[in-house]
Order: C-alpha cells, then structure tokens, then sequence
C-alpha cells in the first residue's frame, strides 16, 4: 500500500484502483490526493462522474469511464459496490464449490461483462476508482481482473509504529519537524481515530505556523486534554512530593467532570500499577521498547511511568496500591465521601514518595 500511494502522491495517477478497507479516512485523503492531481487548482466537473454502487449498474460505469475528454483526464468515482461482495451460502471450506462460476454467483443479478471488458483495456485519459467499505471477495475474477490492470488497496487503521508514521509524514509535508517523544505523545492523548488524530495534528501545525521544529510543549498546549493526561500530569505532582499542586489538580478535574471520582479513582490505580510493572521490569534490565511491547502499553506511557517511578521504591508502589484499594473499599461502603478519601489518599502518598530505602 505504501509505495502506491506514495506514487498518488507524487502525482504518477494509474488509470484504475479499487480502495477497500475498514479506514475510509485514508480512502477518502487517497481520493482527495488523485482528485488534485487531475484536477490541479479546483473542480472541474465536466470531466468527473461520482456514482453510488448500489444504484449504478456496472455497463454504466465502464461507459462513463469509456469516454474521451477534450479537457483534460476523466475521473471517475464509484462508491460502496456490491458486484464483489462474498456469496454467503457458499462454504469456504468446501473446495468441491469453490468453483470460478460459484465464486461469481453473488454477482448473477448484475452483468459484469461491460466492466470487465472495460478493466481488461482501460482507459488511459480515465481514473476509474472503485471503493468497498470492507473487504471484497478476493477469489472473484473481477477482482483479480482489476488487480491484474490496475492496483487494489487495502487502507487498514494503522497502529503504534505504523501510526507514528504516517503522522510525522503529515508534519513532513507541512515543513514541520518533530522528535519522537512529541510523536508518541500526540499517539498517545489523541488515540487511533485517524480523523482525530489529522484534526489536532492540523491544529499543531497552525499553532505553530512561525516556527519549523514543534516541540512537546507546544503539544501539551494544544493538544485536547483527556482524562488520561490530567492522571499523568497529578501523579507526576504526587511523584515530587507537591502535596499542594495534586490537590489543587484533583479538585480542578472533579469540578470540570463532577461525580468522576471512581473514575478518577480507576486511572490513578491503573498509572501506579503500570508504574510498578515497569520499574520492576527496569530492576530486571528491560530497555523501554521491551517494556512498551511486553507490557502492550503506549511507549510514551512507559516513559511516564519510568520517570515517575524514580521517586518511589518499588514497596513504596506497592503501599500505594494499598492505599487506593482502602480509598475503593471505604468508598463503596459508606466509609467517607469520595472526593475527602482521595484527598486523604493523596497527601499519604506525597508523604513517603521519594523515600527510598
């Protein structure tokens, strides 16, 4: 997938794709890039055809797509097709049915004929592109017709290091430069939603439309806070022993979410006990990416969690955990309010932080 789409968007345009996948935020930039190309400095309709494939018949794509053009390359666009989704009633398993013609009954109500006489010579002047939202029956002799004279895509959700990416190659290409760690950050407080993490990397590039290297703190400043964060950020204040700063963080976060507590409560168990895993991990001589991978957690979470737990020994953690199961106990039995047994909690634990020994 990678080396053609780096062709679309180095401007080399083939004359047919069929995109297929569960991401359609990177089918829709993959359009959007072969739209520009064809299209260079706006729309130019006379020359571009967008169907539906639920209501378009496949002799009227390919007579679209057949046209010539007196004003520059067609481009052709044909949504969510149902000629190559799988036959349900056909078994897999049963090599004795997985015949060419039985593959190719979940078609019968369509006449492919046209478009498959099409795919075999397409047309150069045209980019036809097909989408499936989902994947296609891959055995279908359409399908393999299409990948045979142009390209089938999958666009797929990428993860971790795939992630990262494709997101510095969004800072890339706006001239921005970012180090790993501001990377990893962003992965971590803006998730996997492709379309969310593109909108608040777009707002970084913006925020710093004056300056060429983006650095963490300008991350932090921009990036949409989550609950996440915030528990990064307390622990953090925890960690230093500023008995001050947590306290003031935790009453900021319960009077912007109120009644989060057990929440709250939830994240700050779920930080110290990463903090644990990977300190007695780092004790046993595990580098961080071993940790990051063992552990499945965020590469920017272990580096948190390897900082914070420098000021902790690794009883001291475990104390914590203690700690915040009494807080969970008492809570659920009636034993003080939420709010006053974090508190409570809190200053206990900024008490013997750093400690060690």
């Amino acid at each position: 997938m990678t080396n053609i789409l780096d062709n679309i968007y180095e401007g080399q345009i083939a004359p047919l794709y069929l995109f297929y996948g569960e991401e359609m935020f990177l089918i829709d930039e993959a359009i959007r890039a072969i739209t520009d190309n064809i299209e260079p400095g706006g729309c130019n309709e006379w020359n571009r055809d967008i169907f539906s494939g639920e209501s378009v018949s496949p002799a009227e794509v390919a007579a679209a797509a057949s046209l010539s053009s007196f004003f520059g390359r067609r481009l052709v666009i044909v949504r969510n097709i149902p000629w190559l989704q799988a036959n349900e009633k056909i078994k897999d398993d049963d090599p004795l049915l997985e015949t060419a013609e039985n593959i190719d009954k979940a078609s019968k109500d369509y006449d492919l004929a046209p478009l498959a006489a099409y795919v075999a010579d397409p047309n150069p002047d045209c980019c036809l592109i097909i989408i499936i939202k989902g994947s296609p029956d891959k055995r279908k002799s359409l399908f393999k017709a299409i990948n045979k004279a142009g390209y089938a895509v999958e666009f797929n959700t990428p993860k971790g290091g795939e992630r990262n990416i494709w997101l510095n190659k969004r800072f890339t290409a706006a001239g921005k430069s970012l180090r790993r760690d501001v990377i990893d950050y962003i992965g971590m407080v803006a998730g996997d939603n492709l379309s969310f993490l593109a909108m608040e990397a777009d707002k970084l590039i913006y925020y710093c439309y004056d300056k060429s290297q983006i650095t963490l703190a300008d991350a932090q400043a921009v990036i949409s806070q989550n609950s996440t964060t915030v528990v990064f950020a307390l622990t953090d204040a925890v960690a230093e022993k500023n008995s001050v700063l947590a306290l003031q963080m935790l009453r900021q976060l319960l009077q912007q979410e109120p009644r989060s507590e057990q929440k709250l409560l939830a994240l700050l168990s779920t930080q110290f006990r990463n903090m644990l895993s990977v300190s007695d991990m780092r004790r046993h001589g595990y580098a961080n990416n071993d940790i990051s991978s063992k552990l499945a957690l965020h590469p920017y979470v272990v580096e948190k969690c390897a900082a914070a737990g420098h000021s902790f020994a690794i009883a001291q953690l475990v104390k914590v955990l203690d700690i915040l199961l009494a807080v969970d106990i008492a809570g659920k039995s009636g034993g003080g309010e939420w709010q006053d047994l974090i508190e409570v909690a809190l200053l206990r634990i900024c008490a013997f932080s750093g400690q060690h020994g």
